[in-house]
């Protein structure tokens, strides 16, 4: 039977009055009175909640969202809503994994700008959450908003600098570099991380580094590469390892790319394509190559044929020694002649 629309408007609005003046109990039960018409009202389901929340009945109030949730998934506000409590329960793990999803919702609907203010939501709470940085840097990027994408590339190459990973620094900076050659906070932070200066602290005062960066060129001690390759140096990347960098360099920009068929027609957006990478490469800093073959194995599979993913992916098979598999993969990205050298090379250990 269907209810009053009369009765639930009058309810909702002395709800609404009773909760301006924190008259809490009162409140609780107009929305009540409003959910009693119309059960399914997420409306008044969410005033209840936060009614409950004022109450500090956090039990009640996750009840009711996650009500919410039953009859519509997508709510991202219900989900906000519960995130909330869990940060202020501490329950940290559960409300990042919330907000993430949160914001993914957000995304998928095009919402981009609640989509980034909620996943900076989940840098309150884990501002070294990897994941979420490449959503946030995706996003800008699909705004047109470069300074806004550049910023966060810097803030994460930070994070991998204080871990010790070069590597994944590279390439953060690689990809801000790809969006602005010329921005002067990308070459302070090239010339900070070249130079083995602090990339936070060369993000404090630009101008002076960048004037440096003439007289640190000609300096003895300066005369090498960027990132400590210096012409001295004894070690000599073998065409596999320059071809696996080239291949890393350009999968870190996947993010940055529109999804239009190239590489074949995907059942994964590229939110989730540069997210599985972005797992991929942690698990094999890890070593745990099988992980990272999953990964990598689930976006080929996806329809996503990119030369440098089937790449990364033969190498995969290779550390575990599933030479099968990877000279598989190795001839379907010869073709692309960046790799060839390294194909090669891989073909001789895939025996």
């Amino acid at each position: 039977m269907a209810g009053s629309k009369s009765s639930y408007k009058e309810a909702m609005l002395m709800a609404k009055t009773f909760a301006k003046g924190k008259n809490w109990l009162n409140a609780a039960k107009a929305f009540q009175a409003a959910l009693k018409q119309f059960p399914n009202d997420a409306r008044a389901m969410i005033g209840l909640g936060n009614v409950y929340r004022e109450l500090n009945q956090f039990h009640n109030a996750i009840r009711v969202f996650q009500r919410v949730l039953r009859h519509d998934s997508t709510n991202y506000m219900a989900l906000m809503k519960i995130g909330e409590i869990l940060v202020f329960l501490e329950r940290l793990p559960e409300a990042t994994k919330t907000f993430m999803r949160a914001g993914n919702l957000c995304a998928k609907n095009g919402n981009l700008d609640n989509a980034l203010k909620i996943w900076r939501k989940v840098l309150e709470v884990d501002s070294n959450h990897i994941q979420v940085y490449n959503n946030i840097i995706h996003a800008y990027v699909r705004q047109g908003d470069t300074e806004e994408a550049i910023s966060a590339l810097i803030e994460l190459a930070i994070i991998f600098e204080k871990k010790g990973d070069k590597n994944r620094v590279k390439q953060q900076l690689q990809g801000a570099k790809h969006l602005a050659p010329d921005n002067p906070r990308v070459k302070a932070a090239f010339n900070a991380a070249g130079y083995g200066i602090s990339i936070e602290e060369s993000q404090k005062d630009v101008n002076h580094l960048n004037s440096l960066e003439s007289e640190i060129h000609s300096t003895e001690l300066f005369k090498g590469s960027l990132w400590g390759d210096d012409d001295n140096s004894e070690h000599v990347a073998n065409p596999l390892e320059t071809a696996l960098q080239t291949a890393r360099e350009e999968l870190v920009d996947v993010m940055l790319d529109d999804n239009d068929g190239r590489y074949g027609h995907t059942s994964l957006n590229m939110f989730e394509i540069g997210a599985l990478i972005t797992q991929a490469f942690d698990m094999e800093a890890k070593k745990r190559h099988d992980e990272a073959t999953t990964l990598l194995q689930y976006i080929v599979d996806s329809g996503y044929k990119r030369p440098a993913v089937m790449l990364v992916l033969a190498n995969s098979y290779l550390k575990q020694n599933r030479h099968d598999e990877a000279r598989h993969y190795l001839k379907l990205c010869r073709k692309d002649k960046r790799y060839a050298e390294g194909v090669n090379f891989a073909f001789l250990e895939a025996v």
